[in-house]
């Protein structure tokens, strides 16, 4: 514990997290907004997450597992099937001191294209 407190989860490392969630937060934001779509991006600290609701939810009872879930689905099978594993119930993301730019260029990248297959309106 006085190792992962005192040498790995330091400032430097809560930088590195929380720029990589704000790239994050942007490029699905990014895809929601050009596909104009009623759903959300939240953000605390690394951890992002998308909703299906225009409006974020207030509780875990607003969401799981009835709202989008059938795309919510969608999304994992397809993200994992291509290297992006997201938390199964919430579509959350963590940032982690092993994240990389390039891991989240690539979800971004593999958002865009769902979405745009999900949309039929093409990835980018």
């Amino acid at each position: 514990m006085r190792a992962v407190l005192g040498e790995v989860m330091t400032e430097g490392t809560y930088a590195h997290m929380n720029r990589l969630a704000e790239r994050y937060a942007r490029d699905v934001s990014a895809v929601i907004a050009r596909h104009d779509l009623p759903w959300h991006v939240g953000r605390l600290g690394g951890r992002v997450s998308y909703a299906f609701t225009p409006v974020p939810p207030r509780n875990a009872g607003q969401l799981y597992p009835r709202v989008g879930s059938s795309v919510r689905d969608a999304l994992w099978l397809y993200l994992a099937n291509r290297g992006i594993v997201l938390n199964g119930m919430s579509g959350a993301a963590l940032m982690s001191p092993m994240t990389a730019e390039s891991d989240v260029a690539l979800h971004g990248t593999l958002f865009a294209e769902v979405i745009g297959e999900l949309t039929g309106r093409g990835g980018r």
